[in-house]
């Protein structure tokens, strides 16, 4: 299968997993920038300012649409394919918040920037950020990751019974 092929076998999903997704993530102790791909199309990126504990998200976007890479081999104008309201925001941001956990960040802070804050405010909500409307300053506290046997319920030291 083509890289082209599997682009159009991707982008035709109504929605998106993270194993559709991968990640990279650029930069230094203090400044930093995570892009997310679909295939070999990057459709998102996300600025990180880390200081200590504490980070700030100064931009996370996802494209709106990019050209749908079939039709432009065929040079066929106006076909689009939106990345939007597909899982991808979501699954980059918490990506993006794993990352930093795994840095010691344990707060998180930023804007809402433009575009429809109503929306920017319930979609950051969705993930557990606090919103103020009047300064439109998101934060969330990030708390140790658990380990996968402590977010089944079953603590460590206990087993099963033979």
């Amino acid at each position: 299968m083509t890289i082209f092929e599997k682009y159009e076998r991707l982008t035709a999903r109504k929605q998106f997993t993270p194993q559709d997704c991968h990640f990279t993530f650029d930069g230094d102790d203090e400044w930093s920038i995570a892009r997310v791909f679909i295939g070999e199309i990057a459709v998102g990126h996300a600025y990180l300012t880390i200081n200590g504990d504490c980070a700030k998200l100064d931009d996370i976007v996802l494209q709106a649409s990019l050209p749908h890479w079939n039709q432009m081999l065929r040079r066929m104008p106006g076909t689009r394919v939106s990345y939007r309201g597909r899982g991808i925001g979501s699954i980059f941001l918490r990506r993006v918040l794993d990352w930093l956990r795994e840095r010691g960040v344990r707060r998180v802070w930023g804007q809402i920037g433009g575009g429809d804050p109503v929306r920017q405010a319930t979609w950051y909500r969705s993930h557990g950020f606090s919103v103020d409307t009047d300064t439109r300053r998101i934060e969330r506290e990030l708390l140790p990751q658990r380990s996968p046997a402590l977010a089944n319920g079953i603590a460590p030291h206990h087993r099963a019974k033979k």
